[in-house]
C-alpha cells in the first residue's frame, strides 16, 4: 500500500495530500456551521419575548447573507470550468442551433433526453441571435450554459424553505437555506463544473413535494419532466408507486378515482413518448431519422460500461473502478450483481414503506434511500448520480426536523462533497487501485447509506403517522 493517500510518486503525492487535507478541513467547517445552526433551536426557546424581535431580525439578516454569498459564489464560479464538459455543450448547442432538433440522436453518440434538448436548443437560438460564440473556453458562453441550473438551485432552496415554514421554528429555517446554497459540493457541481444535474434534481424534489401534499396527478407530469431532463430520475419510481397505493388504493378506493389516476399516469407517459417526435420526424420533408427514442436509450445505456466510473462506492472499494461491468465478481458478473442489488434495494424500500405507509413525510427519505442505494451498489455510476440524494434528504429534514434526519442530510452533504472533489480534482490518468483515499471515501459513502437505512427504520415506530394530503405542520 502506498504511504500516500493519493499518489505513489512523492512529487505529486505531497501536493495531492495537501488538497485532500484542505478538502477535509472545508468539510469540517461546513459541518460545524451546520451544527451551530441546528442548535440555534435550543437558544430560541430561551429568548425572552422582548428580545424576540431582535433575534428574528438577526435570523432574517443571516438568511439574506447566505443567499447573497451563494449568489455571488455561483455567478463568480460560472465563468470558470475544467476542460471537457464545456466543450461537449459548445458542440451540441452549435449543432442544434445550425441544424435544428431533427436527427440529433443520430448525430450524437451520447446525449440528453428531449427536455434538455428543447431547453438548450432555445438557449442556443438566443445565443446565436445575440452573437455569442459557441466556445467552451469563453466566459460568456460558460455563464449562459450554467445560468438555468443556478436558477433551479435557488428554486430548490425556495421549495425547501416553503416546506420548512410549516414544520420548523424560525431559528432553524436559515439552516435549510445554508444546506442547499452554501454546500461546497453544490457550488462545485452547479456553479463550476458545467453540469446540468440541477435541472432534473429540482423537478425530482418538486415531484416528491407534490406527493407529500396529495397532488399526485400533478406529480406524475412533474416526474415525467424530471425524466425528460435526465434518465436518472427513474430511481425514485417506487416512491410514486407508494404514493399511488396510499392515495388511490388505501384511501377511499373507488373505480372512478382509479381510472382518473390511470389516465393521468398514461398521459404523462404519452408526454414522454411524444416529446421525441421533433427529433425523429421532420414535418417539412416527411423524413424519419434513424436515431430516436430507442437509439437514445441504447446509446445511453451502452456508454460508460464500467462497474464504477470514478464513483467512490462499493465497486470502487472492491477495486473495480474502470473495470468492464461484465467482469466476474465471484460467481456472477458485476452487471448481474448490480441488478441483484437494485432488486434488493427495491424490496428494502417496500419493507420500509410498509412500516410507515400512512406517513407522507417518509417519501423524501425513501427517495433519498433509493438514489443513494442505487449509487452505492449499481454499476456504471458516476459521482454526480448521488446529487439528487442530498436534496431529497434536505426535503425530508425540512418536513420533519429531527436529529436523525439532520445527521442524514449532513452525512450525505459531506459524502457528496468528497465524491465530487475526488471526481474532478484527482488526476485520474494516474489512477491506481490501491489508493487509500478512494477506499476511505467509499467506506464513508457506504456508512452514510447504512445510517440512512437505520434512521428510516428506527423512525418507523417512533412517530405519529401523517395521513396523505394533510398539512405537514408539527
Amino acid at each position: 500500500m502506498s504511504p500516500y493517500l493519493l499518489k505513489n510518486r512523492q512529487d505529486k503525492g505531497n501536493s495531492m495530500n495537501k488538497w485532500a487535507m484542505g478538502t477535509c478541513i472545508l468539510a469540517a467547517v461546513f459541518l460545524l456551521l451546520l451544527y451551530g445552526l441546528y442548535f440555534t433551536d435550543k437558544y430560541e426557546k430561551r429568548v425572552s419575548s422582548d428580545k424576540k424581535a431582535v433575534y428574528l431580525n438577526v435570523l432574517f439578516m443571516l438568511e439574506v447573507f447566505v443567499i447573497s454569498v451563494s449568489l455571488y459564489l455561483n455567478l463568480h464560479l460560472s465563468i470558470y470550468t475544467q476542460a471537457g464538459d464545456s466543450g461537449y455543450f459548445a458542440r451540441i448547442m452549435k449543432n442544434m442551433a445550425d441544424n435544428g432538433l431533427f436527427g440529433v440522436y443520430s448525430r450524437e453518440k451520447i446525449s440528453y433526453p428531449p427536455f434538455f434538448q428543447f431547453s438548450y436548443w432555445a438557449l442556443a437560438k438566443v445565443m446565436k441571435y445575440m452573437g455569442i460564440a459557441f466556445d467552451g473556453t469563453t466566459r460568456l458562453f460558460l455563464f449562459c450554459v450554467k445560468l438555468p441550473c443556478i436558477i433551479c438551485e435557488f428554486l430548490t432552496a425556495g421549495l425547501l424553505y416553503k416546506t420548512a415554514e410549516g414544520c420548523m421554528r424560525e431559528g432553524q429555517r436559515a439552516m435549510v437555506i445554508f444546506m442547499c446554497l452554501l454546500n461546497p459540493g453544490v457550488l462545485y457541481t452547479t456553479g463550476f463544473s458545467c453540469q446540468v444535474d440541477m435541472l432534473y434534481v429540482f423537478f425530482m424534489a418538486l415531484c416528491v413535494y407534490l406527493l407529500m401534499n396529495g397532488k399526485l396527478k400533478m406529480a406524475y407530469f412533474v416526474f415525467a419532466v424530471a425524466v425528460l431532463f435526465k434518465l436518472q430520475a427513474v430511481f425514485i419510481t417506487p416512491v410514486i408507486a407508494f404514493a399511488v397505493i396510499n392515495e388511490v388504493f388505501l384511501k377511499d378506493f373507488s373505480w372512478k378515482r382509479f381510472f382518473q389516476h390511470l389516465a393521468a399516469g398514461l398521459s404523462a407517459i404519452g408526454m414522454i413518448l411524444l416529446s421525441y417526435i421533433p427529433f425523429v420526424y421532420d414535418a417539412h420533408s416527411g423524413n424519419i431519422a434513424r436515431g430516436g427514442f430507442f437509439s437514445h436509450f441504447s446509446n445511453t445505456t451502452e456508454g460508460y460500461a464500467e462497474a464504477s466510473h470514478n464513483a467512490c462506492n462499493f465497486w470502487m472499494l472492491m477495486g473495480y473502478n474502470w473495470t468492464w461491468q461484465g467482469e466476474m465478481f465471484g460467481p456472477l458478473s458485476c452487471q448481474t450483481w448490480g441488478k441483484v442489488f437494485i432488486v434488493a434495494l427495491v424490496i428494502l424500500s417496500v419493507i420500509l414503506y410498509w412500516r410507515t405507509r400512512k406517513d407522507v413525510a417518509m417519501y423524501p427519505m425513501l427517495a433519498a434511500l433509493l438514489v443513494c442505494g442505487t449509487y452505492c451498489f449499481a454499476v456504471r455510476m458516476m459521482a454526480r448520480y448521488l446529487y439528487a440524494a442530498i436534496f431529497l434528504a434536505y426535503l425530508g429534514f425540512a418536513c420533519r426536523p429531527n436529529k436523525k434526519r439532520f445527521l442524514c442530510a449532513a452525512l450525505l452533504s459531506v459524502t457528496y462533497f468528497f465524491q465530487v472533489g475526488m471526481n474532478y480534482a484527482y488526476p485520474w490518468n494516474d489512477y491506481e487501485k490501491g489508493l487509500l483515499i478512494l477506499r476511505i471515501t467509499s467506506v464513508f459513502t457506504l456508512c452514510s447509506f447504512a445510517y440512512l437505512v437505520y434512521a428510516i427504520w428506527s423512525e418507523g415506530s417512533s412517530h405519529k403517522f401523517t395521513k396523505a394530503g394533510d398539512d405537514l405542520r408539527r
